[in-house]
């Protein structure tokens, strides 16, 4: 006889049906990765932005250097009260829908 048996035909759906399920889930697991890469690396340009505005006025008045953010994602500006040897240091923390992703310190020379 020629061809396959129905057992074989049943053993190979098998095979082929575990295989597409592993490329899915790695298809799946990919795209959040990717999905959380552009959101953390979106966070991190917005405070860059922001703390290369605040650097760039000669002084820092609150809400002076907000900058326009894309929708889901706010910025907040902390400011230290201390001034230390003419550096005074700001707190940048980037929200995404009200979760904090990504924070910068860094210090402005007055």
């Amino acid at each position: 006889m020629k061809g396959f048996s129905l057992v074989e035909v049943l053993v190979a759906m098998a095979i082929m049906g575990a295989v597409g399920v592993a490329v899915l889930s790695a298809l799946v697991t990919s795209s959040k990765t990717v999905a959380l890469t552009d959101t953390k690396e979106t966070a991190r340009n917005l405070a860059e932005t922001q703390m290369e505005q605040i650097k760039s006025q000669p002084i820092y008045q609150e809400g002076s250097a907000i900058i326009t953010c894309p929708p889901g994602y706010s910025v907040t500006i902390n400011p230290s009260d201390a001034r230390d040897m003419n550096l005074r240091k700001f707190e940048i923390t980037v929200f995404y829908q009200g979760k904090p992703i990504f924070s910068l310190v860094d210090y402005k020379k007055y």
